[in-house]
C-alpha cells in the first residue's frame, strides 16, 4: 500500500533556515540533500481510501421514498 506524506508541511520545516529560499521559493534548481533526507524519513499520513458513490431515490411499498448509498466503486 502506498504511503502519503504532507510534502508542503516537511518543505516549510526543512527548509524555514535555508539561504537558498526567497520567500517559500526555493532558488535552486535542484533539491538539496537535506530537503530528500526529509522527505525520505518522513512518517506517513493516516488517510484513507476516496469512496465514490451515487445516491438512488427509491420507494417503498407505501409510496414514501427512501435513500440509499449505491457503491459505484
Amino acid at each position: 500500500m502506498a504511503e502519503y506524506i504532507d510534502r508542503e508541511e516537511i518543505m516549510l520545516k526543512t527548509c524555514s533556515n535555508c539561504t537558498r529560499q526567497i520567500g517559500l521559493v526555493c532558488q535552486h534548481p535542484e533539491p538539496c540533500e537535506r530537503l530528500i533526507a526529509a522527505f525520505l524519513e518522513a512518517d506517513a499520513v493516516d488517510v484513507e481510501p476516496v469512496v465514490h458513490a451515487e445516491w438512488e431515490e427509491k420507494t417503498d411499498f407505501f409510496g414514501d421514498s427512501a435513500s440509499r448509498e449505491d457503491d459505484g466503486a
